[in-house]
């Protein structure tokens, strides 16, 4: 569902180029953790896996901003270097939302295999599942 959104001049693409870059450098870096984790994610509690659904899901939810706000300056005419930036800006923001979407498809696949779940299992069901191969090794 797209939420209302203030559009901007020209002169706010040096903060969007600036934000959509930072958010890109701290995506790969969150999906680097979550790679780090792939072969142990009992490392990993609920509501740390729940809060990283919850932030790049709405950020994902968002970016249409970045998409719309482009083309609205694509139409003030702007010079060949703001065009470039818009480019940039365009560009971040369909890496950001591919980051985004392989963080997600972790943080979904983590989310039965926490401490927290681990933890709440009786011991003869967690040696089950440790040896039918539900349970990632320590």
């Amino acid at each position: 569902m797209k939420r209302q959104a203030n559009w901007y001049g020209l002169e706010m693409l040096p903060l969007y180029l600036e934000m959509s870059q930072g958010q890109l450098e701290a995506s790969a870096d969150q999906l680097h953790n979550l790679e780090a984790c792939k072969h142990r994610p009992h490392v990993l509690d609920d509501y740390t896996v729940d809060r990283v659904i919850k932030v790049f899901t709405e950020q994902n939810e968002s970016l249409w901003v970045f998409i719309e706000q482009c083309q609205k300056w694509r139409t003030q005419k702007p010079t060949k270097k703001q065009l470039a930036s818009i480019e940039e800006v365009e560009n971040n923001t369909q890496q950001l939302e591919k980051s985004n979407n392989q963080i997600l498809f972790l943080a979904h696949h983590f989310k039965n295999h926490t401490i927290d779940r681990i933890l709440e299992k009786e011991d003869g069901e967690l040696a089950v599942d440790f040896l039918s191969g539900k349970l990632y090794p320590p």
